[in-house]
């Protein structure tokens, strides 16, 4: 699963930073400010919004899992 990372203004040099990483790189920042860490992974997964001191979670609302391309190769239309 992909979460998007928003770092918040009381962070030096990374006001408003987005990132998109992978669930696994978030997990020990997550772990430290919450005892029971599967109701927070379902909490993402649902959509909610975590909010820790400096940083945002939320799941990546980019991807549709019903909709990805079987083929990522493009195929030319001859007209």
């Amino acid at each position: 699963m992909i979460v998007v990372r928003i770092f918040k203004g009381n962070v030096r040099g990374f006001d408003n930073l987005t990132s998109a990483i992978n669930f696994e790189a978030c997990k020990r920042r997550l772990r430290l400010y919450f005892s029971d860490f599967e109701k927070v992974k379902e909490k993402i997964i649902a959509g909610e919004i975590i909010d820790i001191p400096c940083v945002t979670f939320q799941k990546d609302r980019r991807i549709n899992e019903e909709k990805r391309i079987g083929s990522e190769r493009r195929r030319h239309l001859y007209v």
